[in-house]
């Protein structure tokens, strides 16, 4: 018999009866109002329910019946078995976002996500090596916590020639099918809106270039529409190091994450360049307290233990202790021995030696009007717009002759003017 359920288990995550049907609690419902989305189903069925003006109650499942069972098949029984798996797959799973996955995760590719969930806030750095699949594992974090019902939307800053790479990935992978904004796609994007409103607002997933959304104007508009998912691709090209005096990228972070309770994700490859001073602004990203980290090797340090909790780095060694089936190619570094000189070809002494005779053969004047004067090679320059290519005799440098000059108002009974004297461009070897 089902009894009315109390006001302490309207907690995320349990499961209820309303309405003649199964539901799941989400995390934004209150004691008395509810968020609800159906057992099994997606979250464009979720409803909003007020505990006090319906009856919902606890949802309780009969112990099955052996009677019952003699008059089915064993076949039936496997289709209820996989329509129960099926059902629950997306409902009370420990992820919620694999069924909404169109692939199977590597079990290393899960530990940031674990590292996300474990946090109020999301503020992660992941630092693994390339190959490993940072791609895969914030899109894993992002599409939990949309399913979860945690974030709304999200936003992707990257450099312009990985915005479509990021949309491909997210709409195949994921499911998710965010817009791109840039300078390319601004103007479109703008033109539906109203006018107090945002292509952050209307749009609540997006891939913006970080060219474009870095400029002061811009910049100020994104920080006050911004969503509350952020991920930051090639996040060590966003920093400020110890020689430059300005960056629009990094002003652009801090001032996302001065807000504490927006959720930020970076990405990159190299998080330390050589650049101490660019290595401790990444980290003060995530954390204020972070920057000021002397020794990362002082593992007895308690600001370096909360580090650890925040920052994941893994090389493709390291994936192997994993046991898992990934296979990485195998870089081979060998010297392989051949030879330039060849029938008909002249040696690798010939081809060094001509280019540098040209250069250090003196020059010699010449009484034509059209060879060079002498003189150093590099001392020549182009006066007039290029015609004909000629090789000087003396110097054996390429010569220009120039366009003949032309009257501004040519007529039949005028000859064009007398070409002026040659002039040479800046040497290049033929």
């Amino acid at each position: 018999m089902n009894a009315p359920i109390t006001r302490p288990d309207f907690t995320p995550g349990s499961i209820v009866k309303a309405r003649g049907r199964e539901w799941i609690v989400l995390p934004e419902s209150s004691e008395e109002d509810l968020y609800l989305r159906p057992l099994g189903s997606g979250e464009e069925d979720r409803v909003r329910l007020l505990a006090t003006l319906e009856a919902v109650e606890q949802a309780l499942f009969p112990v099955p019946d052996p009677a019952e069972a003699r008059h089915g098949s064993r076949q039936s029984g496997l289709l209820l078995r996989d329509a129960l798996l099926l059902k629950l797959r997306a409902g009370a799973g420990p992820f919620r976002a694999i069924g909404n996955l169109a692939f199977e995760p590597r079990a290393y590719q899960l530990v940031p996500l674990l590292m996300a969930l474990s946090q109020p806030v999301v503020r992660l750095l992941i630092a693994d090596d390339v190959g490993i699949g940072k791609t895969i594992e914030a899109g894993l974090i992002v599409r939990e916590l949309i399913d979860r019902g945690e974030i709304k939307g999200f936003t992707v800053l990257c450099p312009p020639h990985l915005c479509e790479q990021w949309q491909e990935e997210l709409a195949e992978k994921f499911h998710l099918r965010p817009e791109i904004v840039s300078r390319h796609t601004a103007t479109r994007l703008e033109r539906d809106l109203l006018q107090s409103e945002s292509i952050f607002q209307r749009y609540p997933y997006t891939v913006v270039s970080l060219d474009y959304i870095k400029s002061d104007r811009r910049r100020d508009e994104f920080l006050n529409s911004c969503p509350g998912f952020v991920i930051v691709d090639e996040a060590h090209t966003c920093v400020q190091g110890s020689a430059q005096s300005r960056h629009q990228r990094y002003a652009l972070l801090r001032g996302l994450a001065e807000d504490r309770e927006r959720h930020l994700l970076l990405l990159t490859a190299t998080p330390h360049s050589g650049d101490e001073q660019a290595f401790r602004n990444l980290l003060g990203l995530l954390d204020p307290a972070f920057a000021t980290l002397e020794r990362l090797d002082d593992t007895r340090n308690p600001l370096r233990q909360r580090l650890a909790q925040h920052m994941v780095q893994r090389r493709r060694q390291d994936i192997a202790e994993w046991r898992d089936n990934t296979q990485f190619p195998d870089r081979e570094v060998g010297e392989s021995a051949y030879r330039m000189q060849g029938s008909g070809r002249p040696s690798s002494k010939t081809w060094w030696n001509t280019p540098v005779s040209w250069w250090t053969e003196p020059s010699r004047s010449t009484t034509s009007a059209s060879a060079c004067t002498g003189g150093p090679p590099w001392r020549c320059c182009a006066a007039s717009p290029p015609r004909r290519r000629q090789l000087c005799a003396p110097c054996r440098i390429e010569c220009i002759t120039p366009r003949k000059s032309v009257s501004a108002r040519p007529s039949s009974m005028t000859k064009p003017a007398a070409p002026s004297s040659t002039t040479v461009t800046t040497p290049r070897m033929t």
